[in-house]
Parts: structure tokens; C-alpha cells; sequence
């Protein structure tokens, strides 16, 4: 969809990272993670993981990107076109 619509493509899709150990499901270089959260991540237990390795990125200087399942792709899309360009 990225490609189709003309946005910026990650340098890296699953990127595993060590410390701290975590997937980050977009990687645009130098330092931005994003992640892209299905219903899965609205159950407590995993929100609460999600929120550690979000922290623990943000104080390693990453850039933290979340978007949702339950919301307008489109819209999320264009709040970042300093990452992901303006799309077609």
C-alpha cells in the first residue's frame, strides 16, 4: 500500500532489535521505528510490553511511530510526511 500510494518505503520491514530486544515492524534509517498495531496490542499485558520497548527506544534517541488497526490509515499517514513523504 505504501508503494502504491507513493509513500516512502522503510529500509527495513521485521527489524530485530538487540538492546533493547524488541521487532520493529518498519525501520526508516537513520532512527525511526514504526509500528503497526493490530488488535493484539490492545490487551493489557502486551500494551504494557509495547509501552516498555516504546520508552526504552525514545531513550536511545529513537523516533516512535504507532499505528493502529482502529483508525484511518490514511490519516495516520499524513501526520508524519517528514518520515513517509506526502503520498500521491
Amino acid at each position: 500500500m505504501l508503494a502504491e500510494e507513493g509513500y516512502r518505503l522503510p529500509n527495513d520491514a521485521q527489524k530485530a532489535i538487540p538492546d533493547p530486544r524488541g521487532v520493529v515492524d518498519f525501520f526508516y534509517e537513520p532512527n525511526v521505528s514504526v509500528f503497526w498495531n493490530g488488535a493484539v496490542h490492545d490487551k493489557p499485558d502486551q500494551a504494557a510490553q509495547d509501552r516498555q520497548l516504546r520508552s526504552q527506544l525514545l531513550g536511545q534517541g529513537h523516533r516512535v511511530i504507532a499505528l493502529r488497526y482502529d483508525q484511518d490509515l490514511q490519516e495516520q499517514l499524513a501526520r508524519y510526511p517528514e518520515v513517509l513523504g506526502k503520498g500521491n
